[in-house]
């Protein structure tokens, strides 16, 4: 904490790995005060106020009781530790313990958030008001451009940003693969999950799109099946039925099908290992 970093310490620290009390010295060394050394599993939680400590240019938030073990107070410990800290707390709502976000920033500027449902089906929105629908005990994931276009959204019913963008009866993923908005995109990857009818906003003119489904493996595209997709009021109509689940589905004109899926399988094909390579030659 000599740059000025913020600490946050919930119960005694001063008990090894054997549960004795030998290590007391930490709390002075963290300029905090000395505790009675008592068993944390056996002491019942009183809710005891967080006790501020400066350590060089940081700071230390001591909870003497074990807060997480059986403490309702957490979520208001942590946000009044993160507030001092001066750290933001991220866009996502709604703010209830149930709902778990996570944000991976790429090096391009895009980011992808992803939040998890417990309990119970919500609609969960991120920064630039982009809103998921996400089942109950499952996961809606998006990936934002760094100008906010949707670059890929998974979700379970329906999805937002700035107005309509996809309708999925079951669990859907669906990928730009020309890093433009997927209403603009010319090129996508679809991963039923679900079957029935997705429904994808789309601003591209479409001429004589195809669904082309297939598989990769040996690192080659292998195609099962291909189809006509529906355009009809600025909507792209996809069917899925059971056969369809878990495959990957590009979506293309006839003259950028191959070019699309070759784009799949350079994203999802693992290296081979040399020798490995060798042999299948």
């Amino acid at each position: 904490m000599a740059d000025g970093g913020h600490l946050y310490l919930s119960g005694d620290v001063g008990f090894d790995e054997r549960r004795q009390y030998t290590k007391g010295a930490r709390l002075a060394a963290l300029n905090l005060p000395a505790t009675a050394g008592a068993d944390p599993f056996g002491v019942p939680i009183k809710g005891a106020a967080p006790i501020v400590s400066r350590v060089e240019k940081g700071t230390v938030t001591f909870v003497p009781e074990p807060a997480e073990l059986r403490d309702g107070r957490l979520r208001g410990l942590y946000a009044d530790f993160l507030a001092a800290a001066g750290i933001t707390r991220w866009p996502v709502t709604p703010d209830v313990g149930e709902v778990q976000a996570g944000l991976v920033p790429s090096r391009d500027g895009s980011r992808a958030w992803v939040a998890a449902s417990w309990g119970a089906a919500r609609d969960v929105t991120f920064e630039g008001g982009v809103t998921l629908h996400v089942a109950a005990d499952d996961l809606g994931w998006v990936h934002l451009g760094a100008g906010g276009e949707v670059r890929g959204v998974l979700a379970q019913g329906k999805a937002t940003s700035n107005g309509a963008l996809l309708d999925a009866p079951g669990p859907a993923l669906v990928l730009s693969r020309d890093e433009r908005d997927v209403r603009d995109s010319a090129r996508l990857c679809v991963v039923p999950l679900g079957a029935g009818e997705v429904k994808l906003v789309t601003r591209h003119a479409w001429r004589a799109p195809l669904m082309v489904t297939g598989e990769v493996h040996g690192g080659q595209w292998h195609e099962l099946a291909r189809q006509a997709a529906r355009v009809e009021g600025g909507v792209l109509h996809l069917n899925f039925d059971e056969a369809d689940l878990d495959t990957l589905v590009v979506v293309a004109e006839p003259d950028e099908v191959a070019a699309t899926a070759g784009d799949v399988v350079r994203a999802v094909a693992l290296p081979w290992h040399n020798g490995a390579s060798e042999a299948a030659k």
